[in-house]
């Protein structure tokens, strides 16, 4: 199954939350994916099996909490299949949770798998016009041995697999209207070789 941000290919999962009582926030977190290249596609997968942490907020604890999601995901082989599900969730106290060593066990692997949140103080992201639609990305000497990074921005910008050049930099090209791009917060997520990856919120300079 995909991403949050799938690529040349694919549709993420589409979260529909209602029926929200005493609660006032919810995050899900995305465990880092595989890249996969299909038919000259670049794609962001998840492989037979993921776990999606997700933190809800609770605004008071002694009160009874509920919520249901409707989910929308595609589950691929040869062939893509659409599929989806309600689901509901309530708890009449936080007290009366109980949670087996095997399932806190699985939880806490795909929490190690989640991105690191860093600062990018010391990151650079410029628009580069004499290449056509392309972005370019120095990294700090603080980040090393990446092998990928997965470059996310507005709806009606597109995004391929980044590459490096011989000036340490990363280019990435893109297809949308560059006024669409200019002065914008995109996200950086950066695949570590060897595994671990980090996040990063940066605007592209003009």
């Amino acid at each position: 199954t995909y991403w949050r941000s799938p690529g040349d290919v694919g549709l993420p999962p589409r979260w529909t939350w209602k029926n929200i009582e005493n609660i006032h926030g919810i995050t899900v977190n995305w465990p880092k994916p595989e890249f996969m290249r299909i038919f000259d596609m670049d794609t962001y997968i998840y492989h037979d099996e993921v776990i999606l942490p997700i933190e809800v907020k609770i605004t008071d604890e002694q009160k009874v909490t509920s919520l249901a999601l409707g989910l929308e995901y595609m589950i691929c082989e040869e062939i893509c299949v659409p599929q989806e599900g309600s689901y509901r969730l309530d708890i009449s106290s936080l007290e009366n949770i109980k949670i087996l060593p095997f399932q806190k066990a699985q939880l806490d692997r795909y929490r190690e798998l989640v991105p690191l949140k860093k600062s990018s103080d010391n990151v650079r992201v410029k628009l580069d016009g004499d290449q056509g639609n392309m972005v370019m990305i120095k990294l700090s000497e603080d980040f090393i041995n990446v092998s990928h990074i997965i470059v996310e921005g507005p709806d009606s910008i597109l995004f391929e697999q980044a590459f490096t050049n011989d000036n340490g930099y990363f280019q990435v090209r893109y297809r949308g209207k560059r006024s669409a791009l200019e002065g914008q917060e995109i996200t950086l997520t950066l695949l570590l070789k060897g595994g671990g990856a980090h996040e990063m919120t940066v605007t592209v300079q003009r």
